[in-house]
């Protein structure tokens, strides 16, 4: 298999109509030359939805607590995302296939049981992505998995991305995400971080908040075979001259 590109993409991103059309057509081209498989989330497309239920968000570490009405809105949020996604890169003349990590065993997950039905990835299964690779098809992942009962689990987008491109052994892992990059104490964007320098990084201040746990989960990708991880809002499309990139 040659170079294989993982890509996250969520949060506001997927709502941004600009932005996606710039990602998809991006990940079109990309596929013509080496195979890409695509990694969706929907957290503000379900919170939306939970609320209109009248069920207030809940978040246990950053992880979206699920329980069993919670788990229905997660499904119907992300299969339409999946579905939007899927009939716009065929529109515009890619070739895209939805699944979710279900089929083929894609993810198999043991059930956090003090956060409801949300999944902690033991198994990824890469036949069916290899299978869609080879046709020159981009899967198209919606992170909902099972357990070794079939039990539906929710899991986490980010990490379902990572625990794929490191199965695959993918070149480059990119997170499309709601920041445009890591800023240092300036507020610039840092284009380049080694992942060596990330936790020095964290203990002198230079990244603080949520950005803490992306960027450690970067370096444990990088650390685990990955040669190269971007984070990007995407508005400028898949480009490495925007965002940071780690290495």
């Amino acid at each position: 298999m040659s170079k294989i590109t993982v890509i996250k993409y969520g949060g506001h991103a997927t709502e941004d109509k600009v932005s996606a059309k710039k990602i998809l057509k991006d990940i079109i081209a990309m596929n013509k030359k080496s195979p890409v498989l695509l990694v969706h989330g929907g957290g503000p497309q379900i919170s939306n939805l939970m609320k209109d239920a009248g069920i207030k968000p809940k978040f246990i570490n950053g992880l979206r607590y699920t329980d069993i009405e919670t788990m229905r809105i997660v499904e119907k949020a992300l299969t339409s995302i999946n579905d939007s996604i899927v009939n716009s890169l065929n529109k515009m003349g890619g070739f895209a296939f939805g699944i979710s990590c279900r089929e083929g065993n894609l993810i198999i997950s043991k059930r956090i049981k003090k956060l409801g039905f949300v999944g902690d990835i033991v198994k990824v299964d890469t036949k069916l992505p290899v299978l869609l690779f080879a046709a020159g098809i981009v899967p198209v992942v919606m992170p909902v998995s099972q357990d070794f009962k079939r039990t539906t689990l929710n899991l986490n987008a980010d990490t379902a991305a990572t625990e794929l491109a490191v199965a695959l052994e993918a070149q480059k892992l990119v997170f499309l995400t709601d920041v445009p990059g890591v800023k240092n104490a300036d507020a610039r964007i840092i284009r380049t971080v080694k992942a060596k320098n990330i936790e020095k990084m964290i203990k002198s201040g230079v990244v603080t908040g949520g950005m803490i746990p992306k960027l450690k989960g970067c370096a444990a990708a990088i650390n685990r075979g990955i040669k190269e991880v971007q984070i990007s809002d995407g508005k400028n499309g898949i480009n490495d001259k925007f965002g940071t990139v780690i290495i």
